[in-house]
């Protein structure tokens, strides 16, 4: 019977004199949880009540439940509204799902979310007083927890509404801030009490902590992992046995690490659990037997339980300790419901030797009881000479309220309890992960004839002494010579089908050294990134694709260069045209040798100290397939400064410009690639001013997938970033961040987490958000579980502490991510989520503050356009604010155009176009003002005719073409 015992409410002080915050505390029971090991203490507090499945659905629409007119939530002047204050308690929930294992589930679209108005609704209100009293007088507000038993069944979270709210991140002003509280708050709602560590979200004070830290993370755990397994009770299918990899080969819900019938025929393989140690006790009936049951002949307790597979007994797992005395245990028959006479099995226990005196937790005691009957009823009972008490909550077991005590004489506090029982199968399965109901064994050895061939112990239909490994099925030989097992792939021989064939040539793909037939080898493609399965993709190793690039002013009139950069048709050799836009001669031409593959133009710092940057280009090697970059001089196309040559053994490489690690003024040049041996991604690092002279090599190991280089903020405040490699860790799919130091590869600085519930996450590197002179790291991405762009910041010196987290609405489809430059000077750059809107097909930004999560602005473009880029101009408006701009093709006329929006205004500026020219294929590029009116000029170039041409706008006048530079049909 599930009785309401009572509601508790957990009240979140500010300003509270530490003897009144200690009084406070006395009157609350709780327990503290103290883990001192090799690991980091936590020091939480639990209330000692649970939710069951380890997720609460909650309920969020504060305009519902605070309607106009209705006691609106009481903000700051021009403070938040209805929704923004909804999707700041969505993202106060979704903070505890992220870093927690426990799971909040928002629901938005049932209405009112006033938990005070329904037993069914976990929801969130403001209001002047709780749902059962007033609020204290430094109370922001009360997070009311209904339960039955130790297990929660309702949650709710009721905001102070006699004082002012609002929305932001940072330190603590002194005005109530919405979502940090609402974390708190949360925090009792999934069973969390106040702690004394400072800096937790569960402190008893507001402050400055805005996520959950460590210290709430592992009190999370405590109650919603305890396998330690780091899989939450929600999705857990093990949840008392570490099973990370969730495995379910019978796929009944029920993981292999805790199924003792893993294939699922009905015959179990193992000892088997039958009745389960959880949250619930089992709804058996209780018996207790003494003086006040009116039978003082007995004084034992019993309950009945029922099992579902033939066997025997063999142990039970108890939270039983006696003080004093000796406990007996017996499993008897049931006779019409209750406890019989007919012992089956009995086993006395000596206190402090068989029985522990104290609290030791769920304790195995061996009990053998043989011939249980499948569907059978049977009976616990024990019996106690001294002093025994049954465990519960209270004193650190989820079993039930109080416990269950006996003085020898009779049993107090009496209720329905949950123990194990182990029960070794009879028959046990002859095929444990093949099912076979029947349990066939024809030749009587033992092993199943679904799983069984003569003199194969693997089942792989090959005899043992043919066999190069008679314990594994997919490892047996190779007829044909391929280099491929035959076994490899249907786990018994099949020469045709022993491994991947690209190209049916008969020659697996292993033992194939060129699975395309297209006349590179394989190790040869790794080398050029070329796909070894596709005989087509070797046709684009000399083509560099024409390019355009804004330069530096080389001829001194105020206005940029531009080059383009291809391959010359007559002779392949790369080459680089700089021309003045505003007369379209050609002011100086670069040109390499026809000695590369993948050859790609690059810019790189000052190398001869004369303050101009150089052009290189950076490309394999045709003559032994090296990295390689050749550098010439910025001010002379005839002097090469320096060559930087790297070893052949790299796939997927590209280069990287460092900081400067030597102290010489210059900065390093490295690669940065995959080696095609060990997969392990490397940083290969050369001396800037001397390229034989090579610095340390960076390595981190080869598991990893989707693996990009990043660099990131200094963290030992050395001068020099450090250097990491961002993506999904094989085995979890854990987006994890790896930095190792920016001088010493050896030191690894730290490891980042984040979940796997992200689809397109990227790395992304954000200003000094906390004032601690560290810039921060975050991962940003769409949400699997409710499709919407996010990021989560983390701060940049501690992996463990959360800065701010940023949510963008769901409706914005296909979301990128952009840097947004300082908009409101505060300093610090904007966050902008790009993307297009499901309801109306608008193309939009929306940008949040870099300083919190508010909206600052949010613009977009109508559906006139498709194939949409955003950018960011220079000022167009002269507002002293750079300017959105959407690069597409108009929808009816089918040609490129910029429609430019006012910063001041959300409103389009001036819209540019290029009749001839399709977006999709056309690059766009800003210039400095070239006609004296002090706007910035607006390009876009096109080589889609084989001419390159750039034509030059008039910032100022959308209709003026100012310039229009042509390239001869000389590249490709």
């Amino acid at each position: 019977m599930n009785i309401l015992i009572g509601h508790v409410q957990i009240r979140w002080h500010v300003l509270l004199p530490p003897v009144r915050l200690l009084a406070l505390l006395f009157t609350v029971l709780f327990s503290l949880v103290l883990l001192v090991g090799s690991g980091p203490a936590y020091s939480f507090v639990l209330s000692g009540t649970s939710w069951a499945t380890g997720e609460a659905v909650v309920r969020v629409d504060i305009g519902a439940s605070n309607p106009p007119g209705d006691d609106q939530p009481n903000v700051v002047s021009g403070g938040p509204s209805t929704a923004e204050l909804d999707a700041a308690y969505i993202e106060a929930m979704q903070s505890w799902s992220d870093s927690s294992t426990f799971r909040y589930v928002a629901v938005t679209d049932q209405g009112h979310s006033d938990p005070c108005e329904s037993d069914t609704i976990n929801g969130v209100k403001f209001a002047d007083t709780t749902c059962f009293g007033e609020f204290g007088g430094a109370t922001l507000a009360v997070q009311q927890r209904w339960t039955s038993g130790a297990t929660i069944t309702k949650t709710g979270t009721i905001f102070k509404n006699t004082i002012e709210w609002d929305i932001y991140s940072g330190n603590w002003t002194g005005v109530a801030e919405f979502r940090r509280v609402a974390v708190h708050e949360l925090g009792h709602g999934l069973g969390l009490d106040h702690t004394l560590v400072t800096g937790s979200i569960m402190e008893a004070l507001a402050g400055d902590t805005e996520t959950p830290q460590a210290d709430d993370i592992a009190g999370a755990a405590a109650y919603y992992d305890v396998d330690s397994d780091d899989v939450g009770l929600a999705d857990d299918n093990c949840p008392l046995d570490a099973n990370s990899d969730q495995l379910d080969t019978d796929e009944d819900g029920q993981g292999d690490a805790c199924d003792a019938d893993q294939d699922g025929d009905g015959i179990y393989s193992e000892a088997a659990v039958d009745a389960s140690v959880g949250l619930n006790p089992l709804g058996s009936s209780l018996f207790a037997v003494g003086p006040n049951s009116g039978n003082p002949a007995f004084a034992f307790m019993a309950q009945t339980f029922s099992v579902a597979i033939e066997g025997d007994l063999q142990r039970l797992d108890l939270p039983v300790y006696c003080p004093s005395g000796d406990l007996e245990l017996e499993i008897r028959n049931v006779v019409s419901g209750e406890p019989g006479s007919s012992v089956l099995g009995s086993a006395t226990f000596t206190g402090g030797v068989g029985v522990p005196t104290t609290n030791s937790g769920v304790v195995e005691y061996s009990l053998s009881a043989a011939g249980l009957s499948s569907g059978s009823s049977y009976a616990l009972v024990l019996e106690a000479d001294g002093e025994c008490r049954w465990i519960t909550s209270s004193e650190g077991y989820a079993g039930g309220i109080g416990y269950l005590s006996t003085s020898g004489s009779n049993w107090q506090d009496i209720g329905d309890f949950a123990f194990q029982t182990f029960i070794d199968p009879s028959p046990t399965d002859n095929c444990p992960t093949v099912s076979n109901p029947g349990q066939e064994d024809t030749d009587n050895n033992g092993i199943g004839d679904a799983c069984d061939f003569p003199d194969d112990e693997d089942g792989d239909t090959v005899a043992a002494e043919d066999d190069l490994d008679d314990n594994d099925p997919f490892v047996c030989q190779d007829l044909d010579g391929d280099s491929c097992d035959d076994c490899s792939v249907a786990g018994m021989p099949d020469t045709a089908n022993d491994g991947p064939d690209n190209e049916s040539d008969g020659i697996c793909d292993a033992g194939d050294p060129d699975d395309d037939n297209d006349g590179w080898s394989d190790i040869q493609e790794a080398l050029l990134s070329t796909d070894p399965l596709d005989e087509l993709s070797f046709l684009t190793l000399n083509s560099a694709y024409i390019s355009l690039h804004k330069l530096w002013d080389m001829n001194g009139d105020g206005v940029e260069e531009v080059g383009q950069f291809g391959l010359r048709n007559n002779n392949n050799k790369p080459q680089l045209v700089v021309t003045d836009p505003a007369t379209g001669a050609t002011v100086r031409t670069y040109t390499w040798e026809d000695d590369w593959y993948n050859p790609e133009f690059v810019q790189v710092s000052d190398r001869n100290g004369d303050g101009i940057a150089e052009v290189a280009i950076f490309g394999l090697a045709k003559a032994d397939l090296r990295p390689q970059l050749t550098i010439k001089d910025g001010t002379n196309a005839a002097v090469v400064v320096d060559t930087f040559s790297w070893p052949a053994n790299w796939s997927k490489v590209r280069m990287v410009e460092l900081d400067d690690s030597s102290g010489d003024g210059v900065t390093e040049l490295a690669i940065f690639g995959f080696d095609i041996n060990s997969q392990q991604a490397k940083l290969v690092v050369r001396n800037g001013v001397d390229p034989d002279l090579q610095l340390p090599t960076t390595s981190w190991p080869a598991n990893w997938n989707n693996v990009s280089f990043v660099q990131t903020p200094d963290v030992n405040a050395d001068g020099i970033d450090e250097v990491a490699i961002f993506g999904q860790r094989v085995g979890n799919n854990r987006n994890q961040l790896v930095i190792k130091d920016g001088l010493d590869p050896d030191i690894k600085h730290d490891v980042y987490n984040w979940g796997d519930n992200w689809d397109e996450p990227r790395y992304v590197r954000l200003d000094d958000l906390n004032s601690d002179q560290v810039e921060e790291v975050a991962l940003a991405g769409i949400r699997r579980d409710d499709s919407r762009a996010q990021m989560i910041v983390k701060n940049g010196t501690n992996r463990s502490q959360g800065v701010r987290n940023y949510g963008w609405p769901a409706v914005l489809t296909n979301p990128s991510y952009m840097r947004v430059p300082d908009r409101d000077g505060d300093g610090r750059a904007e966050l902008g989520m790009v993307g297009v809107r499901s309801d109306n097909g608008r193309t939009q930004i929306i940008v949040k503050k870099g300083s919190s999560q508010q909206t600052l602005e949010s613009v977009g473009w109508n559906t006139t356009w498709v194939d949409g880029v955003v950018y960011i101009l220079d000022d167009l408006s002269l507002d002293q604010l750079q300017d959105y701009a959407l690069l597409g093709n108009h929808f009816n006329a089918g040609y490129a155009q910029l429609p430019v929006i006012d910063s001041a205004t959300g409103t389009i500026l001036r819209t540019f176009s290029w009749p001839s020219m399709d977006a999709t294929k056309a690059t766009l590029v800003q210039l400095s003002d070239m006609n004296g009116d002090n706007i910035p000029e607006v390009g876009l170039y096109s080589a889609e005719s084989g001419s390159g041409v750039l034509e030059i706008k008039n910032g100022a006048n959308h209709a003026q073409l100012l310039f229009r530079v042509t390239w001869p049909a000389a590249w490709y």
